[in-house]
């Protein structure tokens, strides 16, 4: 009854034109993650109609801005800004010509060495293999890994990310090995395929901005203090060797952060975004800035006025 009652109240506020108008009125600026655009979860004509409200109700800036003022110790007003996370191929084919044709700025958050590689990130990778076997074959699998009590794909995904990057390397392989056959799917290659260099090089530099987003995409609280240097410093030396520009901001995959983390991307970037729900202002750390996540409408209208609903 609670979720019923909270759903009609958000469908009436945001029908009215209140979620829009408190949010309007709230002197603070937000940061909005996205991650696949033009695939089976979020189509592009919805990526449009999101953009279209922003830019009618916000001011649209780059992640750059929001950071200056933060320098500046100025106040904000009603900025926002537009940040992509794994540097996804459909960020290049579905949403950055409509980010050109309504002239709105972003920052696409990569990870060279995934890139350069030309394969997926190991997350999505794992999950489409797993799922493409039966039943009976996955749980042999899951045997064969030591999942213990986790027995469906998600929760494995999730296991795999808390351990150590030579343990779930060895997952990985496993994984390949019992799903030699597996060939990607047209949806498969619309959801997961990365960006490659060219695609990155032909991003127009006044409207997108190149963030690092480690070089491999490992859960960073799970590495070792040599990993750790490598997967932050080494992705901003790659993308600006390849790319020739500087990158100084930075994105946490999967979140994942501790304080040993957070000292260490503070030693290479400018600043850096989280996953945690929250509006920006100028008392946020710069290498710990929250963002609020793209859901559907009405939810999303809320969330601009209630960033953790």
């Amino acid at each position: 009854m609670k979720k019923l009652l909270a759903s009609l109240v958000r469908r009436l506020a945001y029908a009215s034109g209140f979620s829009l108008a408190r949010a309007k009125g709230m002197k603070v600026a937000r940061v909005v993650m996205f991650h696949g655009v033009g695939d089976d979860e979020y189509s592009t004509a919805e990526f449009k109609e999101h953009l279209e409200l922003f830019a009618k109700h916000f001011t649209v800036v780059p992640l750059h801005s929001l950071i200056r003022k933060m320098e500046n110790r100025e106040a904000f007003t009603d900025e926002l800004a537009l940040t992509f996370d794994d540097g996804l191929r459909n960020n290049f084919t579905e949403a950055y010509p409509v980010l050109k044709r309504l002239q709105l700025p972003a920052t696409f958050f990569v990870c060279p060495g995934i890139v350069e590689s030309k394969g997926w990130l190991w997350n999505q990778e794992a999950r489409a293999r797993l799922q493409s076997l039966g039943v009976e074959q996955r749980l042999k699998v899951f045997a064969e890994l030591g999942t213990g009590a986790r027995l469906d794909v998600e929760s494995v995904i999730e296991w795999m990310k808390h351990l150590s990057i030579d343990a779930r390397l060895s997952a990985e392989q496993t994984i390949r090995l019992a799903t030699d056959t597996f060939r990607p799917s047209p949806v498969h290659v619309v959801k997961y395929e990365m960006m490659t260099w060219d695609d990155l090089r032909s991003l127009d530099p006044r409207l997108i901005t190149i963030g690092s987003h480690t070089v491999n995409h490992p859960i960073l609280a799970t590495l070792e203090s040599d990993e750790l240097r490598f997967e932050i410093s080494e992705s901003r030396r790659l993308l600006e060797e390849k790319l020739g520009r500087t990158v100084d901001q930075f994105c946490y995959p999967n979140g994942s952060h501790n304080p040993a983390v957070v000292e260490e991307v503070r030693k290479h970037y400018r600043a850096a975004v989280t996953t945690e729900p929250g509006f920006v202002d100028g008392a946020d750390d710069l290498v710990q800035l929250p963002r609020i996540g793209i859901v559907p409408q009405p939810l999303l209208s809320w969330r601009m006025h209630r960033p953790t609903a």
